[in-house]
C-alpha cells in the first residue's frame, strides 16, 4: 500500500519528487483487484458481499490453481488471508483505502516520462505474486528506472 500513497503524492506534486523507490510493485505490473474495484461505481455493495459470502472468490481461486494461472503457494497465500470473516474484513478495508488513492498507471507512467523521474524498482527473485520476470517490460516503460533483485 506505501506504493499508492507513493504514487499519489508524485501524481499531485511531480515537480518535488526527485526519485521514486517502490517495493514488489504489482499495482505497475498487471491489472489488480484494487485497479478493478477502483473503476466499478458499486464496488463497495461488491466487497460486502464477498466478506460474507468468500465462497465466490475462494472458489475462483482454487479454479485459477487448477488451470495453471496461480501456482500452489498463491493459493495458499490467497486463502489463508481471506479464510476467517476478521481477516476478509482487514484485506477490503486495504483495498477501499487504496480505491481512494488511485492514480491510473498509464497517467503515472506518463508523468514519469515527463518529469524524468528516477525510480528505483525492488523485486524478491523468489517473490511468488510479482515474478521478477513480469518486471522488465515496466522498467522500460518507465524511462529513468532501475530494477534491483533481491535474494
Amino acid at each position: 500500500m506505501g506504493g499508492r500513497w507513493a504514487t499519489s503524492i508524485l501524481n499531485l506534486y511531480p515537480s518535488r519528487v526527485e526519485s521514486l523507490y517502490l517495493i514488489a510493485a504489482d499495482g505497475l505490473q498487471r491489472g489488480t483487484i484494487i485497479d478493478l474495484l477502483a473503476k466499478i461505481k458499486e464496488s463497495n455493495s461488491i466487497i460486502q458481499y464477498l466478506i460474507h459470502h468468500p465462497s465466490l472468490f475462494l472458489n475462483g481461486i482454487k479454479l485459477g490453481y487448477r488451470f495453471g494461472f496461480i501456482d500452489r503457494r498463491a493459493m495458499e497465500f490467497y486463502i489463508g488471508k481471506n479464510d476467517t470473516e476478521e481477516k476478509r474484513q482487514l484485506v477490503m478495508t486495504r483495498i477501499k483505502l487504496c480505491k481512494n488513492l488511485f492514480v491510473p498507471k498509464e497517467e503515472l507512467i506518463s508523468t514519469l516520462q515527463k518529469y524524468q523521474i528516477k525510480v528505483h524498482l525492488f523485486y524478491g527473485i523468489h517473490d511468488f505474486v510479482m515474478p521478477v520476470l513480469l518486471t522488465t517490460s515496466i522498467t522500460k516503460k518507465l524511462g529513468k528506472s532501475i530494477l534491483h533483485k533481491i535474494d
